[in-house]
């Protein structure tokens, strides 16, 4: 949905020719990989969803698994800071009260495709995890959000209030209640991760002799950077401050989800109509540009270009997002 209201032609591009961009940006593999640790792996594991813990990986394999998987359906490299960062997220969380507020709830769902018809639309998705609250009979759609925005985790009014008007709770409520084929009580659950993009940093007081060639200083500068397992233990006790995490509820009225489901069907129509999928040059530098820009300068094509890569076509369970 957001791809339509944004650029119709990359809406063409990634659904209906089914190509993606090969790169991921590093904050992307980083909240791919904190999904992968914290759905698949611990909480998974803390609520034994399987009919046997035995023989189950540690929340780090896991981890570890899906980024070799992304190495190879894309042909990237990555790194291992990218990995270590979503292994510390993903065992910091288990350790706060926001954990204890979610493990609490009867997980009844973990990762959860789905596939609804509303308003005579189809809608397919992932669920990150359904919970139940039996002492208030209320269900909760629990989506994991991992950004370097500190608002998100301090509770800025503006982070928060933004997730009310996201297609996403929108669609995923009256999917929710379809799926239950019931009418009942259902809010959002955000358990927010805030990242950081630390890397080895020098060991205090290296500083540059009086006298020093610049080209030895350089070099001692060199040798007395943070070793991996350094940066490490320095990023596992920053996140032992809770203050990294956040857990909060929304909710939405009937009437509300039931106005704004109007207007996605709007939208919806639209695109269906569409015959040139017009493209919007005001998107084409976002967050960091947009991988199609050479097919739509006539510069490559998506068959040739090697920033792209064609899509599989693949079954329900085998088409779950990373």
């Amino acid at each position: 949905m957001t791809k339509s209201q944004s650029c119709l032609r990359k809406l063409k591009y990634e659904k209906i020719d089914k190509y993606i961009p090969r790169n991921i940006t590093s904050s992307a593999l980083v909240g791919i990989l904190t999904h992968v640790g914290v759905l698949e792996g611990h909480l998974k594991m803390a609520k034994m969803l399987s009919s046997s813990t035995e023989g189950l990986d540690p929340p780090e394999a896991d981890v570890h698994l899906r980024a070799r998987e992304l190495e190879l359906k894309h042909d990237i490299s990555v790194s291992q800071f990218d990995i270590e960062r979503a292994c510390i997220y993903s065992a910091a969380l288990t350790k706060t009260k926001h954990w204890k507020t979610l493990t609490d709830l009867t997980i009844t769902h973990i990762e959860h495709w789905f596939e609804v018809e509303l308003l005579g639309h189809k809608f397919v998705g992932v669920f990150d995890a359904i919970g139940y609250d039996p002492k208030t009979d209320t269900h909760y759609v629990i989506e994991l959000k991992t950004t370097s925005l500190e608002g998100a985790v301090t509770g800025a009014k503006s982070w928060w209030e933004a997730k009310q008007m996201d297609n996403q709770p929108i669609i995923y409520i009256p999917a929710l209640k379809k799926l239950l084929g019931k009418d009942i009580n259902v809010e959002m659950m955000y358990v927010v991760i805030k990242t950081t993009s630390s890397k080895p940093k020098l060991r205090p007081g290296v500083k540059r002799k009086k006298d020093e060639l610049k080209e030895d200083y350089d070099l001692r500068k060199q040798n007395s950077v943070e070793t991996f397992d350094e940066w490490s233990a320095r990023l596992r006790e920053d996140y032992a401050n809770p203050s990294k995490f956040a857990l909060d509820t929304v909710t939405i009225l009937d009437k509300d989800v039931e106005s704004r489901m109007n207007e996605i069907s709007d939208v919806i129509t639209m695109v269906e109509n569409q015959t040139s999928f017009p493209r919007n040059p005001g998107n084409c530098s976002s967050f960091g540009g947009c991988a199609f820009i050479d097919v739509c300068l006539g510069n490559s094509s998506l068959e040739t270009d090697s920033n792209l890569i064609k899509l599989e076509e693949k079954s329900k369970e085998e088409s779950l997002p990373f």
